[in-house]
């Protein structure tokens, strides 16, 4: 208990003095209420410039947008790329989930991916942020191995029935996988 309340002490004290920096009027009045908990001239006007410049809701509504939409966007393609890499009829399933797997452990660098951006012309967008996470490998194979798990009964049933691919994916899987859903959205 003594550790954690020194090492809380050596964490909080930074932050407090960040705080109470904030609200001293001048950067030179700094020097002088060094060693002091309360400065004398203190005033709000930092918080209020930042709060009326607007800044601070575009940046909050950004990030809120981000993570939606990326979040959003991912769980989508992650879901259908599983569906079809769990496809036992599919021809090249092995290839394409070795394919995958192998791309989430070779990471191509930061020059190459920069250039793509520019290439595409999303560098100044808010796509930068969510394409390249569109598709989590790891996540997907979360979902194929619990797609897999699903008696394949339901879906030769579904397919005597006359459900094709995506009548079987919105009827069938999605039902059934809402849990693994949620899950990998929590994940993103």
């Amino acid at each position: 208990v003594v550790v954690t309340s020194i090492i809380l002490i050596f964490f909080l004290i930074p932050i407090i003095e960040a705080v109470r920096d904030s609200f001293i009027n001048c950067p030179r009045d700094l020097k002088v209420v060094f060693g002091r908990f309360f400065p004398e001239g203190y005033t709000i006007n930092h918080y209020r410039c930042f709060f009326e410049s607007g800044f601070f809701t575009k940046n909050i509504l950004g990030s809120v947008q981000r993570t939606i939409l990326g979040t959003l966007i991912s769980t989508v393609c992650t879901f259908m790329l599983a569906y079809i890499l769990s496809i036992k009829k599919f021809l090249f399933r092995k290839s394409f989930t070795k394919f995958w797997v192998f791309s989430m452990y070779l990471q191509v660098g930061i020059i190459p991916t920069i250039l793509l951006y520019n290439r595409l012309c999303i560098r100044d967008s808010i796509l930068v942020f969510i394409l390249p996470g569109a598709v989590n490998v790891f996540n997907m194979l979360i979902i194929k191995t619990y797609m897999e798990k699903i008696p394949s009964s339901l879906i030769e049933s579904a397919e005597i029935d006359g459900a094709g691919y995506l009548s079987k994916l919105f009827r069938i899987m999605v039902p059934l996988c809402k849990p693994v859903i949620a899950v990998t959205a929590v994940f993103t």
